[in-house]
């Protein structure tokens, strides 16, 4: 075995071992200020702060769990500053980003080496028709897209990432909605954290805040651990126990209950996966028909007024409307329980609500005035009145459940949420750090003793081999290295640190099952006049799309492990270290640049 293979390999050990002296860090998940330009609002949608750039921009990012890279919208190509809806896309979309950033350095290189070679392929399977039929999205809608670096603060942790890997969106049909930070089993961005020492693995916890009080309260996410205040009793799963999935949290629903009403009539238990990106639940078509009989039974009838369809919704939600005789609406909890007995109480205030309204022009949603609908948080993925190809746990269900991942030890953890703690300082604990760590998750989980003890054996014999195996392979290189006379290829010399421990979860490309989606909302007003707005595969000024159908890569360049345009030195997969958050700068952008098509979501 040559020289350089060794290296890749010593790396890939280095990254996979685990820094307990690091404590993990909690970023707040909750209503955002976002910036686009010289204007700022409050994202629609629940989301994590990141502020990226210079001057910085502050994005409300949401976390996928199918998604490995992170991508933010662009400015000019998403959202149009001189349109007078132009605030309620930057809600919309959670921030606009604009590469003429001074510290934005993009990726020249082919597809072949996308961002240290983290792909997407479990990505938006809700989508793959729309991809396959559009020249610029194609079969992988994040690797058609521009790529580069840019500096990254995260939240109120004041850690900063530079030389941090970002997928830009530019094409106004991508069916998403804000940016994403990809937290899937590659995810690119819990590797940097585990590499720059801001994190002890590749774990994370998440609660998702709950709605009360008529309003959004905000959650966290712990990068390296979980709260144990809040996830008291955490019940373990495997990832990816169907690596045909294409989601790594998945669970099978047994029983769903509304007060004395039963959900599942006529449904078999199913399959679902566990979404923290998702604001709704999408459901089978049996159980979103059960939900249409019992509201129907409270006085309620589908869609707006005239509505003739047996359901009328978007992607995101059924909407009801009222009628003259309406009656009580279900005051019970939803309970929902897994084929393992684990059981959660949803409250009712996360079920349904008002129907809203969004004001454009001031950037924000409210409930509709006349009262007369309301929303209720079951989805059909854009799939009205057809069998979702899988279901998805998302916002009602998390609201409820706090959900760990611990990608060194391919474990999930579900809990159900301690709100009566919330007075109570953070218990973090840390996840997928040696034996003690190890021990802290599984001592609270429904696993026997037997297992709690092989875990954290395994956990210490596994420290030690990988020591051993450190120590093998330096004695190796060091006698080895001067027989090795041959000279290597340049691309072959620099180890790939992004590509270690990947799991194959989309073994099977047509299984015919949805991945991750949120739609453009179907407002004339964001969609672009057919003008010079659309960007296309053939004029796009990246070398990211394909020239044309059926046309075929060349020899792909050299990665960018030299000196940059800019100057700067990217040997390192990142430059990262502790920050203060900077103030965002109120620029004085007129929009004179922006494009004159209508603004777009």
């Amino acid at each position: 075995m040559r020289y350089h293979e060794f290296l890749v390999l010593l790396a890939g050990v280095v990254l996979v071992i685990a820094d307990c002296n690091v404590k993990p860090f909690s970023m707040k998940y909750g209503i955002i200020k976002v910036m686009g330009g010289s204007r700022a609002v409050n994202a629609f949608h629940k989301s994590l702060a990141f502020t990226i750039g210079n001057p910085p921009i502050t994005f409300g990012i949401r976390p996928a769990t199918t998604l490995n890279s992170t991508f933010i919208p662009a400015s000019e190509e998403i959202c149009n500053s001189t349109h007078p809806g132009f605030m309620g896309c930057l809600a919309w979309r959670g921030g606009l980003f604009d590469r003429n950033s001074t510290t934005w350095v993009p990726d020249t290189r082919t597809i072949d080496y996308y961002n240290g070679t983290a792909t997407n392929d479990g990505w938006d399977f809700l989508n793959r028709k729309t991809y396959q039929s559009n020249d610029k999205l194609n079969k992988d809608p994040i690797a058609q897209f521009p790529r580069g670096w840019d500096t990254v603060i995260l939240g109120e942790a004041a850690q900063a990432m530079k030389a941090f890997p970002l997928s830009i969106i530019d094409y106004y049909e991508f069916p998403f909605s804000s940016g994403m930070v990809g937290l899937a089993t590659n995810s690119v961005f819990l590797k940097l954290a585990v590499a720059a020492g801001l994190s002890p693995s590749r774990s994370w916890g998440f609660d998702y805040g709950e709605y009360k009080d008529g309003k959004d309260q905000p959650g966290e996410i712990i990068i390296g651990g979980y709260d144990a205040r809040k996830a008291v009793d955490l019940k373990k799963y495997p990832i990816f126990p169907d690596k045909s999935k294409p989601c790594p949290f998945q669970v099978t629903v047994k029983t769903i209950k509304w007060g004395s009403q039963d959900m599942m009539q006529g449904q078999d238990p199913f399959l679902a996966c566990v979404e923290a990106g998702y604001w709704t639940n999408i459901m089978p078509l049996q159980v979103q028909r059960n939900w249409n009989r019992t509201m129907r039974a409270a006085g309620y009838v589908p869609g707006n007024d005239g509505e003739k369809r047996q359901f009328a919704q978007d992607w995101e939600y059924l909407y009801m409307n009222k009628t003259n005789g309406v009656r009580d609406f279900p005051k019970d909890d939803l309970e929902i329980e897994l084929s393992d007995g684990f059981k959660v109480k949803i409250p009712n205030r996360e079920l349904w609500g008002p129907a809203q309204v969004n004001d454009d022009v001031a950037g924000t949603r409210e409930d509709e005035p006349d009262g007369k609908r309301v929303r209720i948080f079951v989805g059909d993925a854009g799939y009205q009145g057809v069998e979702p190809d899988m279901a998805f746990l998302g916002q009602p269900f998390l609201s409820q459940v706090y959900l760990a991942a611990d990608y060194e030890n391919n474990v999930f953890y579900l809990a159900p949420t301690q709100r009566g703690n919330s007075d109570q300082p953070a218990d973090i604990k840390t996840l997928g750090c040696g034996a003690n760590a190890t021990a802290d998750a599984t001592a609270n989980s429904n696993a026997g003793s037997s297992s709690n003890t092989a875990a954290i054996v395994g956990g210490a014999v596994g420290g030690i081999a990988g020591l051993a195996i450190i120590a093998g392979l330096v004695w190796f290189l060091f006698f080895r290295r001067k027989k090795e006379q041959d000279p290597v290829p340049n691309s072959e010399q620099q180890p790939d640190p992004y590509n270690s421990g990947k799991v194959d979860y989309n073994a099977n490309k047509n299984d015919g099952l949805p991945r991750y989606s949120s739609p453009v909302p179907q407002n004339p007003a964001y969609y672009p006049a057919p003008s010079e707005g659309t960007i296309s595969a053939m004029n796009s000024p990246y070398p990211y799309q394909q020239s044309a159908e059926g046309s075929t890569w060349g020899a792909p360049q050299q990665p960018v492990y030299q000196l940059d345009s800019n100057a700067i030195q990217r040997t390192e997969i990142a430059e990262l270290g502790p920050s203060s958050v900077p103030t965002p700068t109120v620029l004085d952008t007129s929009g004179a640049n922006q494009r004159d098509s209508i603004a777009k979501r």
